[in-house]
């Protein structure tokens, strides 16, 4: 194969084999990978891949949404995703939206954050342990770093507890500024 050649093919095909190689390899690329045990994602000239054949279609709508739900490095919306990699795909649709998140949660990829009375948004899985702000003005979701803890001895007696989310309301700083979206 010319150094210029297809990388796509020999790194599908050789993922499980040389997991240990992969790495320089990519790096050649000058591409990002994500393996997990269900998929392996080469981000860069290489398409956006997974095993079972549904990541391979639409691979630059599919590169765009990845590259979005990366950069924003926040959970979105699906319709926030949209909005985004429509800068790069115009013609992308909301369904092929929905099919690539659906994709990657079930993947392991990402991750759902459920606010209250709101439908999900969506976040690169296997972050450290976090909570969230979300704008009333602008309706955008931020991480927040930290955790108050101690929230065990807030329980009744004989209750044990097994996780918490914590949910922070008002405005960010770009809407305090009046630079909101």
């Amino acid at each position: 194969m010319s150094r210029d050649g297809d990388f796509a093919s020999p790194v599908r095909d050789s993922v499980r084999r040389n997991a240990g190689i992969l790495p320089a390899f990519i790096s050649r690329l000058g591409g990002k990978l994500a393996v997990n045990a269900q998929s392996c994602y080469l981000i860069g000239e290489a398409a956006l891949e997974k095993e079972g054949g549904d990541m391979q279609r639409s691979t630059h709508q599919r590169r765009a949404i990845y590259r979005v739900l990366e950069e924003a490095d926040r959970p979105l919306s699906p319709q926030e995703v949209l909005e985004h990699a429509q800068r790069e795909v115009p013609n992308l649709g909301i369904a092929t939206v929905y099919r690539a998140v659906k994709a990657m949660t079930e993947a392991g990829d990402l991750t759902s954050v459920q606010l209250p009375g709101e439908a999900p948004r969506y976040e690169f899985a296997g972050k450290h342990h976090h909570h969230h702000f979300r704008c009333l003005k602008c309706d955008r979701v931020f991480e927040i770093e930290g955790c108050p803890g101690g929230l065990a001895s807030m329980l009744p007696e004989g209750f044990q507890l097994e996780r918490h989310d914590v949910v922070l309301y008002g405005a960010c700083s770009e809407c305090r500024n009046g630079n909101g979206v």
